[in-house]
């Protein structure tokens, strides 16, 4: 099930020239959110590159999706030991030897489970480690009170900002998530790089509901 949604306001030309979508093509356009309930009611997994985006859309509009587990095929699935040093989905595509007409959202989907599943792996695929690893809960490590010359050297390290609104500024914080057995070691990389030695962060458990949620 795709559908269009009209967002209520003009869509940038940028965005055009990028997906192709006008705003003729969404007047009057909705998701038909109770159609993606149903898929959802029979899913056991949901599965997006970079779930932490499409997941936050989706609790949003749908209340199921909070109770339902997501996998997310940058975070899941180690890309770098099989090879690959960028994690965008086109490039990643691109390298297992296809390409495709992406920023559709149908289109980006079907390049995704042939991606997940192609026929390169005869063992090992990536479909089989992204659904072993999302049955394993993950900590996310806050870099909190990270003074800002560090900003650059924490996007190197694969650092988000989040910022989850709360009005409390010591809320915001640089973050990462990872496995149980890596967090001790990345403490101890905090410590030599942000924090002199005095480590200032927050190791949070994040179950595997919880995966991706929004803050």
């Amino acid at each position: 099930y795709d559908s269009l949604q009209d967002p209520g306001f003009p869509i940038p030309e940028s965005a055009t020239k990028i997906n192709g979508i006008s705003d003729d093509m969404v007047k009057g356009q909705q998701i038909d959110w109770e159609r993606v309930k149903e898929i959802f009611n029979i899913s056991q997994l949901i599965v997006a590159h970079n779930a932490a985006f499409d997941r936050s859309f989706t609790d949003l509009n749908l209340e199921l999706s909070k109770n339902k587990i997501w996998a997310c095929s940058i975070n899941d699935i180690n890309w770098e030991v099989r090879g690959f040093k960028n994690v965008k989905q086109e490039l990643l595509c691109i390298w297992h030897g296809f390409y495709y007409d992406s920023h559709r959202a149908m289109t980006d989907v079907d390049a995704l489970i042939n991606l997940l599943t192609h026929s390169s792996y005869i063992k090992d695929k990536p479909i089989i480690e992204l659904i072993s690893n999302a049955k394993k809960p993950i900590c996310r490590v806050e870099a909190k009170f990270a003074k800002f010359e560090y900003k650059d050297l924490l996007k190197k390290r694969n650092y988000r900002w989040n910022d989850p609104q709360t009005g409390n500024k010591d809320d915001k914080a640089w973050c990462k998530l990872l496995p149980h057995e890596e967090v001790e070691s990345e403490v101890a990389w905090l410590n030599e790089n942000i924090y002199k030695n005095n480590f200032q962060g927050r190791i949070l458990e994040i179950t595997i509901m919880d995966k991706y949620k929004s803050e």
